[in-house]
């Protein structure tokens, strides 16, 4: 067990981010019959609407959005309490841009 304990941050997401777009993954692969075609198109929308949340936390329309309703206000208070969520997700980018350029043989030398 505490050979996988630096790894038990990555299997829960990846099994999060599994359970919860497996959906939209079945979904595609319906559309489109080709599976690996499909595994390309669901990876690259996942990836693009994470793109899409990071801008938006960088933008600050996460913070006006639950000044608009503060109903959901305690959770961004919880949320700014547990994390640096712009920061978090620029490191994320980063390393997703820095892991992709070695996959295509483009890391820096």
């Amino acid at each position: 067990m505490l050979l996988a304990q630096p790894f038990w941050g990555a299997i829960t997401w990846a099994l999060s981010l599994a359970i919860l777009f497996a959906p939209f993954h079945a979904w595609v692969e319906t559309k489109l019959k080709h599976p690996n075609l499909a595994a390309m198109v669901s990876v690259l929308t996942i990836v693009r609407g994470a793109a899409s949340v990071r801008t938006r936390v960088a933008d600050g329309d996460l913070q006006r959005l639950l000044d608009a309703h503060p109903g959901i206000a305690p959770l961004g208070k919880w949320i700014n309490q547990q994390i640096d969520l712009p920061s978090t997700l620029a490191s994320l980018a980063e390393q997703r841009r820095c892991n992709v350029r070695q996959g295509l043989g483009l890391a820096d030398r």
